[in-house]
């Protein structure tokens, strides 16, 4: 599951419950960025850091 996804599904959530604001989508960019950002995360803790 997505980041993306998780927040869809908690905006369809909270929209059943009667509020919370809107979670768009990640530009394609937004989303490299994303990955990227997590494999050095990833990288990090493989290496104890």
């Amino acid at each position: 599951m997505s980041l993306w996804q998780l927040g869809a599904a908690v905006e369809g959530y909270n929209r059943k419950q009667g509020g919370g604001d809107s979670v768009k989508a990640p530009t394609p960019e937004e989303h490299d960025a994303m990955l990227e950002e997590y494999a050095d995360i990833i990288a990090k803790g493989e290496r104890g850091e």
